[in-house]
């Protein structure tokens, strides 16, 4: 038996490999996407753009049940997506996020961040606001729409509405 022979073997195996990985993942992902079609949220959730099954689901997943948060402030604390608040005398500074929770979600929240300010025009506009222009802030904006997300989230949660575009740019006009 020759290296060519060898080699063959593992690659041969590998492919193999990567069948199943791939039987696996369409496995999961059907289970997921029939799971989801019974959580309440999920079409809700889904109808804000650029959230996907998998962000919905993370989301559902997390927050259990809406209502034990008072607010969208703490439903934004628990993932972990306010600011640090630094105090020392009078000096008062706000940091970077806490991090707390799950960093699951915060990964895909941010993720589909990107989508959503491709796809509705008012958190593009919302964006563009935190941005300034300075390339240098991209990450800081895409974090505050990444939080701007998940109190939609709750709200949607809460009133049980499906995602209107219209009340969401008088909700952001409104904070400016």
């Amino acid at each position: 038996m020759g290296k060519f022979d060898l080699w063959h073997l593992h690659l041969s195996n590998l492919l193999d490999e990567f069948d199943l990985l791939k039987i696996q993942i369409k496995n999961t992902t059907a289970y997921l996407d029939k799971y989801l079609a019974t959580q309440p949220g999920g079409k809700l959730l889904m109808s804000i753009p650029g959230v996907g099954p998998r962000t919905s689901e993370a989301v559902l997943a997390y927050t259990d049940d809406v209502s034990r948060f008072d607010n969208f402030k703490q439903y934004c604390s628990y993932f972990g997506m306010v600011p640090k608040l630094d105090e020392s005398g009078s000096c008062r500074r706000l940091g970077h996020i806490t991090k707390h929770g799950p960093a699951a979600v915060r990964w895909v929240i941010c993720e589909c961040s990107w989508m959503a300010i491709r796809k509705s025009k008012a958190l593009n506009e919302f964006y563009e606001r935190v941005r300034c222009g300075q390339d240098g802030r991209k990450k800081i904006a895409i974090v505050a729409v990444g939080r701007k997300l998940l109190s939609i989230m709750r709200a949607m949660l809460i009133s049980g509405e499906l995602y209107n575009e219209k009340l969401v740019e008088r909700m952001l006009n409104q904070a400016a």
